[in-house]
């Protein structure tokens, strides 16, 4: 849920000086100008907040609108935002969403395009690969796991891997026997050892669980 928010100067609570949208409560995103003061005390949102703060009063703050989906709240703060901006008394220094950085200056128009086609479009499947193996072995919320095997490119990323590991595999082969597993994992299950005890033995020339095993590109 989006919140479309207003600040206020308590002696004139009915003229908002800043209208913003957050995810959280509007307390949290207060907090959260802190940063805002102190790297750019000369913008004018930071400027009235620390007038405020030395009269020492905290500003009036309520909400103008909720909307569920990240569009719908792109669009209704660009409305209340030239809405309110015939008042005279608005901070803000754009008449759209993320208009507003840490530096105090106007967002790029490329990166404003760029993060609403990255919340609307997801992350880029090269994204998602690097996402994957960072997460892996990590246990993820159930909720989590089924929206994101809900995805149009899970199944595409899923096919992706499996080429990806078809195509690293190794076939090994037992001297003395002949037996044949298609991968050092198979192997390994096969027999019950570590992956890393296969790797020393082939380095070494040792046996393992008391055979030979060598990788079939090497018989041949």
């Amino acid at each position: 849920m989006h919140t479309i928010y207003a600040l206020a100067d308590p002696e004139n609570p009915y003229i908002p000086c800043y209208v913003g949208r957050t995810k959280n409560s509007i307390r949290v995103r207060l907090q959260g100008n802190s940063k805002l003061i102190k790297k750019t005390p000369n913008h004018p949102f930071a400027a009235w907040l620390i007038d405020l703060k030395k009269r020492g009063v905290s500003p009036v703050s309520y909400t103008l609108q909720q909307v569920e989906d990240f569009d719908g709240a792109q669009k209704q703060e660009t409305f209340w935002i030239q809405y309110f901006r015939s008042f005279g008394t608005l901070k803000n220094l754009s008449d759209g969403p993320g208009g507003l950085n840490i530096r105090g200056r106007p967002a790029h128009p490329n990166c404003v395009a760029a993060t609403i086609a990255r919340n609307k479009l997801g992350w880029s499947e090269e994204t998602r690969r690097k996402q994957i193996a960072c997460r892996k072995g990590r246990k993820q919320k159930p909720q989590r796991v089924e929206r994101w095997k809900a995805h149009p490119s899970y199944s595409v990323i899923q096919e992706k891997l499996r080429q990806c590991n078809e195509s690293r595999k190794k076939p090994i082969v037992c001297d003395e026997t002949g037996e044949r597993f298609d991968s050092i994992r198979g192997l390994c299950r096969a027999i019950g050892c570590r992956q890393s005890q296969f790797h020393e033995a082939m380095r070494q020339g040792w046996r393992l669980r008391g055979r030979y095993w060598r990788f079939e590109k090497e018989v041949a």
